[in-house]
């Protein structure tokens, strides 16, 4: 009787678990992706639904199903979907675990959920990948299915994410600005620059940029302290742009003093090239008519060659002319060198190379090697072997007979890429034509002393060569012109 009532007693508990599990699996709905009247199959991993109501998706059939090609990244937890087409992106689009925004090209939307990593997978809401492919997107309750496919729905758009700023003096405003602007440091210093209208806005426009430019002033830390000093310069400066502008002057400065005695600087520009007028603001005390001194140091192996984060430019190209003439003379060996050799290059790279990271993902000695190395640049002539050899170890000994005349010298400033390339060119005449060869320092913000910069890239190369025999009219190149044939 016992053994009887155990087993029945069994045989309801077993029976219990099994409804259970059988009642689990039906409660667990399954979701179905339709594209383009197809429905996506998952063998493994499927589609749920998050906190959020939003189906996730592996990216893998995301991409799969969109047509595109899914990239993931680790150290950044970031998915990539993007299409590469006739050596060009065509999608670009990027969603990084936890984030509640997905970037598109440069520019950020905003999602009511977040890409998810699970069971080894990563998930991405499908709804705004496939909006942001530009396809529609429906829901079928009957199918609980996605549905993918046809022209996106106007009322249904992704909507752009604007994130608070701050930049240097304390402004503050959103992404969503019409404005232009750049936070930086370099040859002017540091300093924030406000693109206030462009030569081809509308008026209305142009006004609307002006009067935000006026609010950002007014409602910044910096005009409260000056009791609207600031907002009455800015007024002031706008003014006179308005007066010149579309004329090619340099620009225009308004100073004042604080109560602190320190000097404030806004420069009002019109930048003829880029039709456009911009102001920039220094922080309190810098003065960028002043001339500032490079203050290179290091370059003794012991310590990378580094300088001051601000300089003014035609100082610090003097300053660096020895560098640049040693990467000069270690190029003219290079082309001498029928192996390739260049250890010259390399042991200035172990005297002067910061191995601190920049915004290349490229380790620098390798990048700065990479360069150096394709200066030759051999696809532009049209001898080969012995032929070419011997004109390159003609073009390598008349830089070192010349190499003191450069003909070219500027620095080219990142900005808020915090890099600044400082770049030299000469011309050395071989076999009545002429060779503009050029060497490049790169420059970026120290992460141990944020005052300066360090040496992150050497290079050099042949730029250009014309013939001055034949074509001596077509033949046009000085300071400030690009060469042109």
């Amino acid at each position: 009787m016992k053994k009887t009532l155990y087993l029945i007693g069994l045989i309801l508990v077993c029976s219990l678990v099994f409804t259970g599990v059988a009642l689990a699996a039906q409660s667990i709905p399954e979701y179905k992706i339709i594209v383009n009247g197809e429905p996506i199959v998952f063998p493994d991993a499927k589609p749920f639904a998050d906190e959020a109501g939003r189906i996730q998706v592996p990216v893998r059939f995301i991409a799969e199903a969109l047509g595109v090609e899914v990239a993931w990244h680790q150290d950044t937890q970031t998915v990539e979907f993007y299409k590469f087409e006739d050596n060009w992106y065509t999608f670009y689009l990027t969603m990084t675990i936890g984030q509640d925004w997905y970037r598109l090209w440069a520019t950020d939307y905003e999602m009511d959920t977040v890409a998810i990593a699970k069971d080894g997978r990563v998930y991405a809401p499908i709804r705004y990948v496939a909006q942001a492919f530009g396809v529609g997107v429906q829901w079928d309750g009957n199918l609980k299915a996605v549905v993918i496919g046809g022209e996106p729905d106007p009322n249904d758009m992704p909507k752009i994410k604007y994130f608070p700023v701050e930049t240097t003096g304390g402004y503050k405003f959103t992404t969503a600005t019409l404005l232009g602007y750049e936070d930086y440091y370099g040859i002017g210093g540091k300093a924030v620059t406000f693109t206030i209208d462009n030569f081809f806005d509308e008026p209305e426009e142009r006004a609307q940029k002006r009067e935000e430019f006026l609010s950002i002033i007014e409602n910044s830390d910096a005009n409260k302290a000056s009791k609207g000093a600031h907002l009455k310069k800015a007024e002031e400066l706008l003014k006179l742009l308005d007066e010149r502008d579309g004329t090619s002057d340099q620009g225009w400065y308004v100073t004042w003093t604080d109560a602190d005695n320190q000097l404030h600087v806004m420069h009002g520009y019109w930048d003829e090239w880029e039709a456009q007028s911009s102001v920039t603001i220094y922080v309190p005390g810098f003065d960028p008519r002043e001339p500032h001194a490079a203050d290179v140091k290091g370059g003794d192996g012991k310590e990378p060659l580094s300088i001051s984060k601000y300089f003014t430019e035609d100082q610090l190209t003097q300053a660096l002319k020895p560098q640049a003439m040693e990467v000069f003379r270690a190029f003219a060996e290079y082309l001498k060198s029928p192996e390739g050799r260049y250890d010259r290059f390399s042991a200035f790279l172990d005297k002067n190379l910061s191995d601190q990271e920049d915004h290349d993902p490229r380790d620098n000695r390798e990048n700065s090697e990479f360069f150096f190395e394709n200066g030759k640049r051999s696809y532009m002539f049209d001898l080969e072997g012995e032929a070419l050899d011997e004109l390159f170890a003609k073009i390598g000994d008349a830089i070192l007979e010349d190499v003191e005349d450069v003909s070219l010298a500027y620095v080219y400033d990142y900005g808020n890429m915090k890099y600044a390339l400082v770049h030299y060119s000469i011309e050395v005449t071989v076999d009545d034509y002429v060779y503009i060869l050029t060497a490049n320092l790169g420059f970026y913000i120290s992460d141990q002393d944020p005052e300066r910069m360090v040496l992150v890239l050497a290079d050099a190369g042949i730029l250009i060569y014309q013939s001055i025999a034949d074509d001596a009219d077509d033949y046009t190149y000085d300071d400030s012109d690009e060469f042109m044939w």
